[in-house]
């Protein structure tokens, strides 16, 4: 799963290499901040040889609360505005434009005649 929040950009998978599998998840981020900015910095390990470089293993119950702390303090009407104000996240808005744009084209093969942005 896919999550984008003003703390960052996360992947969110089961960890299907532990004797948890069940319970444990890995979130992983291309940005070591974005994992610094909900778990705590030792917990964050690093790989070039994966496709996200940083991930932290982590319980259901644990990415449960952290999602429900993040739609609860969700206080914002327009996404990318918010990001452009985060000085930790804005250089993300370019990538997070590109992905609406991609997703509102791949919106306009369902439904005619709704707003559509053509991608440059």
């Amino acid at each position: 799963m896919w999550i984008a929040t003003e703390n960052g950009f996360y992947s969110i998978v089961k960890n299907n290499f532990s004797d948890q599998k069940e319970n444990e998840l890995i979130v992983r981020a291309r940005k070591k901040e974005d994992l610094a900015n909900v778990f705590e910095a030792t917990r964050i390990e690093t790989s070039t040889q994966k496709d996200y470089a940083y991930r932290v293993f982590a319980s259901r119950k644990e990415v449960e609360a952290l999602l429900v702390t993040t739609i609860t303090h969700l206080d914002y009407g327009n996404f990318k505005d918010h990001i452009k104000s985060l000085p930790s996240q804005k250089d993300k808005v370019p990538f997070y434009s590109e992905i609406w744009s991609i997703m509102n084209e791949y919106q306009g093969r369902f439904i005619k005649g709704l707003y559509n942005f053509t991608r440059k």
